[in-house]
């Protein structure tokens, strides 16, 4: 095992940093496909929010805009969930929300329904 006398020269040195310009500029954290499509359709979401508050508030808008419109809205929704699922399925975080309802469905299952058959008027006599 080495020790500080014996260390060679290349070892880090007390006090200093091991990459002392740091992380190039514009590298930044990595970023999911899922995350730039993310990005891309917030860009649209402002305008179709727009446009389905003038069509709510009885203004003129082209079926196709409206239409255009709600899926926007409607991908920025599905999309934000699926990066979070990503993100944590790739960080290996669970939330605490999961783990809750994991403990109640051991805790106290449920009977939906039951094949015995109630008994007749006949059987009660």
């Amino acid at each position: 095992m080495a020790t500080k006398d014996n260390l060679p020269s290349t070892a880090w040195q007390e006090g200093k940093s091991g990459n002392p310009n740091g992380r190039p500029k514009g590298t930044g954290r990595p970023v999911s496909s899922l995350r730039k499509t993310l990005k891309k359709l917030r860009t649209l979401e402002d305008k179709s929010l727009e446009n389905i508050e003038n069509s709510v508030n009885g203004k003129e808008v082209d079926k196709e805009v409206l239409s255009s419109s709600k899926w926007v809205v409607q991908q920025v929704v599905s999309v934000q969930k699926a990066c979070v699922a990503e993100e944590l399925a790739v960080h290996g975080i669970r939330s605490d929300n999961a783990e809750d309802v994991q403990e109640e469905k051991e805790e106290e299952p449920v009977t939906r329904f039951s094949l015995q058959m109630l008994p007749s008027p006949k059987d009660l006599q």
